[in-house]
């Protein structure tokens, strides 16, 4: 210490040191050696899959990503053959999320995920996110770790904050599910689209990357144009999993109302079209959802199953659109909810649920814990009604489903 107190230049070269190279000071020793992976991608096309591999820049200061791909036969086989291209090991204890698109899950998804699985480092809290297209071209778009593709992974884990819009599954929620009794789990469903909205301000990011491993073979025939500018779609929909496959895809509308069943969920929008009182004439309201409070309880009666649905839904007005303003609605004893409006509402809440459900009915899958609680709560009664179905009946068939809404007015 006495030493650099009478050697200011060292000192000054010291600090010019860290401030100029920090991210060389602070890189994780293991990055001389390993890949830091922070997303899988998963494309089948055919019999072979593409595998890409997005992964942090050595020496980065501004935590940017490169993502390059490589095919095999089997997910094992690409990884494996990456890693001899590249000449470094893949570590995947900082993989944030596993994405696969349709065709990988059309087929056996366990097969898809099986290396990934035996890996034994944090694979259960890995997400999983499907895409209909391309997982390549979704983690291509991806720039750095601050890009909106992971602003959206990390909001699902902000727990218990009323900003919390969707609910990601992980690679435990997935197992867990497929070695259970229903063997469905609905998986959040992330695009990437065209951006017209700018003049190609991504194309420094495409170019930044698309970039591949080191031998020809490893984009493939698909590589997307280093011109293209591309952004990430994220509209709420969702792919239903049953049995290791895709089953369908449920569109935005009808992830919405599916997502009513969903007590994670907290902040949702909901509208009313058309509504009419002594305020409000032909008016389009929209609401903020702001907290909702859901119990669930399965009894039987006279031998016939009953789920009910208890919500208690806090909203306010963000929004009224009609075609002509008055002054009444801007009196401060007018902004209370009338009983007809929290009604409409109630209707609109009842609505959503009835869609989904016919939706879950028709296409026999469970993501609604329906088989959860009667096994859990009424494990006797549930057993025999089991037994008493046909071979071609599914079990959420006979089922009555009960809703029970309180809408409150938030302020």
């Amino acid at each position: 210490m006495r030493y650099l107190k009478h050697n200011k230049i060292l000192i000054v070269i010291l600090v010019l040191f860290v401030v100029m190279f920090p991210m060389t000071i602070s890189l994780p020793q293991q990055s001389r050696s390993e890949n830091i992976v922070t997303a899988i991608g998963i494309d089948k096309s055919g019999e072979e899959y593409e595998i890409s591999l997005q992964y942090l820049v050595p020496g980065s200061s501004d935590k940017a990503l490169k993502c390059s791909s490589i095919k095999g036969k089997s997910v094992g086989e690409a990884i494996e053959k990456f890693n001899l291209d590249y000449g470094k090991v893949s570590g995947f204890a900082h993989c944030r999320v596993i994405v696969f698109n349709n065709e990988a899950s059309d087929g056996n998804l366990n097969e898809a995920l099986d290396y990934i699985q035996r890996i034994k480092t944090n694979t259960n809290n890995i997400f999983i996110v499907s895409t209909e297209k391309s997982a390549k071209d979704l983690l291509s778009s991806v720039k750095d770790l601050n890009s909106e593709f992971y602003v959206i992974l990390s909001r699902d884990s902000v727990t218990g904050q009323h900003n919390h819009y969707e609910s990601l599954k992980s690679f435990g929620d997935y197992y867990n599910t497929m070695l259970g009794n229903v063997k469905c789990i609905a998986v959040n469903n992330i695009n990437v689209e065209q951006d017209n909205s700018s003049g190609g301000g991504n194309n420094a990011q495409s170019e930044a990357t698309n970039e591949s491993s080191s031998q020809g073979s490893s984009s493939g025939g698909g590589q997307n144009s280093e011109h293209e500018s591309k952004k990430i779609k994220n509209d709420g929909s969702l792919t239903i999993i049953k049995d290791n496959k895709r089953l369908l895809t449920l569109d935005s509308p009808a992830s919405d109302c599916l997502n009513w069943f969903n007590s994670k969920i907290k902040d949702m929008t909901l509208k009313v079209l058309n509504y009419n009182d002594d305020i409000y004439q032909n008016c389009d309201i929209t609401f903020d959802v702001y907290k909702r409070f859901t119990n669930v309880s399965t009894y039987f009666v006279n031998g016939k199953p009953f789920y009910k649905l208890s919500l208690v839904v806090d909203v306010t007005i963000i929004e009224a659109v009609k075609e002509s303003l008055e002054i009444k609605e801007f009196i401060p004893a007018n902004n209370l909810f009338s009983d007809k409006l929290k009604q409409a509402v109630v209707t609109e809440i009842k609505h959503k649920l009835t869609l989904a459900e016919s939706n879950f009915k028709t296409n026999k899958y469970d993501v609604v814990n329906c088989y959860e609680h009667f096994n859990k709560f009424n494990n006797k009664q549930f057993k025999h009604y089991l037994q008493s179905l046909k071979d071609d009946e599914y079990f959420l068939e006979d089922i009555t489903f009960v809703y029970d809404i309180t809408v409150r007015q938030w302020d």
